[in-house]
């Protein structure tokens, strides 16, 4: 949206949840390898930044249950999950 705007945004505050601006190393690299996939063309919006958490959750939980995607070993290993991503801290 920045890119879009210009310096008519300028001053303006967002209350979302993910800016690909956010300061932190997770989001560099998040930012970065986005970037790569669509050519420099455009940052991440919340919706990608959601969806690598989302997929980054599935893959962990995954490695942790050997690959058992059943209901209650999936959801037993869910409890206590943390892992910092691109927004900061998600847990569960």
């Amino acid at each position: 949206m920045l890119k879009a705007g210009g310096d008519a945004l300028v001053g303006i505050y967002s209350s979302g949840f993910y800016s690909y601006t956010r300061p932190g190393a997770e989001n560099a690299k998040f930012v970065e390898a986005f970037g790569k996939t669509v050519n420099g063309k455009m940052a991440p919006s919340f919706l990608a930044a959601s969806s690598y958490d989302g997929m980054e959750l599935i893959a962990k939980t995954l490695a942790k249950t050997k690959g058992d995607a059943s209901g209650p070993v999936f959801m037993a290993a869910l409890k206590g999950y943390s892992n910092t991503s691109p927004r900061g801290t998600v847990a569960i």
